[in-house]
């Protein structure tokens, strides 16, 4: 599953982890990434550690990346989380900005996951708005090296006629190619910007977008099967 919690803030305008909790639980998924999850931010989320919250209540695994890190101590938050209820093997956050900042940083989390049948890579994101930003992430991942198998998903800002969208796709599969749908907004959905992305090493049984009020996107989950 991939979704854009927007620090837990559903439609009615409050922030809720428990039915965030309720729907990974109700859908039985097994690996999620998380886009706009705050950590100890602000008051927006109570200064709740998010991604230790839902890993603790859905006892899974899980590893946080940050894209924007201030206070004194820099322990204010904010970036993608990435849950598993395997083994989290290893995991890695690179961070893209700009050298002059004119545009919100973003982060890439990778995880290396111990699945029952071989291990697998998992990235994570929530990609930049800004064209030249949103671009570089996705050369870097373009660029990367897919030999074994691997899980790309997130909110990617960018729509299926885009460039980025093209370049994905020329490399990997869209789990939702066969049967895709708006994600954003979730109340009246006219955009597909949130996607699951995999390499031909998955043979995706299914994909779904979910109708949810627990954030401003909709939540996108694959059924897969490694081949």
């Amino acid at each position: 599953m991939t979704l854009n919690v927007q620090h837990g803030r559903g439609l009615d305008r409050k922030v809720n982890l428990e039915r965030i909790a309720l729907m990974v639980e109700r859908e039985k998924i097994d690996i999620v990434g998380l886009n706009e999850v705050d950590c100890c931010f602000s008051r927006r989320s109570f200064f709740e550690d998010q991604g230790e919250w839902l890993a603790s209540r859905l006892k899974m695994n899980y590893v946080f990346g940050p894209a924007i890190q201030t206070g004194r101590k820099r322990n204010r938050q904010y970036g993608n989380a990435f849950l598993s209820r395997y083994p989290i093997l290893s995991n890695h956050n690179l961070i893209f900005r700009f050298k002059v900042p004119v545009a919100e940083p973003r982060s890439l989390l990778e995880a290396k996951v111990a699945t029952d049948e071989r291990n697998i890579k998992v990235f994570v994101s929530h990609f930049s708005i800004h064209p030249v930003l949103n671009d570089r992430m996705v050369r870097f991942l373009w660029e990367s090296d897919h030999s074994e198998p691997t899980i790309i998903m997130g909110d990617f800002n960018r729509k299926p006629s885009s460039n980025a969208y093209r370049m994905m796709s020329e490399k990997l599969i869209d789990c939702a190619a066969l049967n895709p749908h708006f994600t954003f907004p979730a109340k009246k959905p006219r955009s597909r910007l949130d996607y699951i992305f995999v390499t031909d090493h998955f043979k995706v049984i299914e994909s779904a977008v979910i109708e949810s009020d627990v954030s401003d996107h909709l939540p996108v989950v694959a059924l897969l099967e490694l081949d």
